[in-house]
């Protein structure tokens, strides 16, 4: 979809990419090396992630191919403690990467939070049966929520390409499970 080695600022050539871009970042003189690497390190079409599993050998690939020398953006990059770039690979993969992944974790957080209210909710009944059953259908939902959970960190692995600290820093920038 982006060829992260074109010519030209990619913002210039891929117009869409405005769409993830707050207009306040387009004037960053770093913006556009930091888009190449999202798009070479994060594009689920990249040949970098279908080619090479090894996350450090295509992080160090990545920064090579997209001219990122600067030590501390490089690390700013790996540890995603740069201060707009989680929110931009979130804001990628949401919008670009046609992740079924990410439509199944959108599903599964928002049948996992309706599980939570339905197990938060107080048991009451007219009598000892209609409790005895609320209670068993308790049992039920907390078993769907263990494997809920269990399915969404699978997910959250695999649209995040396996990289831990940045699904770390995008689950808490954005509080999600």
């Amino acid at each position: 979809m982006f060829n992260p080695l074109c010519n030209g600022s990619l913002l210039d050539v891929y117009p869409r990419l405005s769409e993830i871009v707050p207009e306040a970042l387009w004037a960053d003189q770093q913006l556009d090396n930091i888009l190449r690497f999202l798009i070479v390190m994060y594009d689920p079409n990249s040949p970098l992630i279908r080619n090479e599993k090894d996350l450090k050998y295509r992080r160090a690939k990545a920064f090579e191919l997209c001219g990122i020398h600067d030590e501390g953006l490089q690390t700013a990059l790996e540890t995603h403690t740069h201060y707009y770039f989680p929110k931009l690979v979130f804001e990628y993969l949401k919008r670009f990467g046609k992740s079924k992944e990410w439509a199944v974790i959108a599903a599964l957080e928002y049948c996992f939070w309706e599980s939570i209210y339905k197990l938060i909710s107080p048991i009451s009944g007219d009598n000892s049966k209609i409790e005895l059953d609320a209670v068993q259908k308790k049992e039920v939902i907390k078993d769907g929520v263990d494997k809920d959970i269990k399915r969404l960190e699978q997910y959250y692995k695999q649209f995040f390409g396996g990289d831990e600290v940045l699904e770390k820093k995008v689950k808490n920038v954005f509080h999600l499970s």
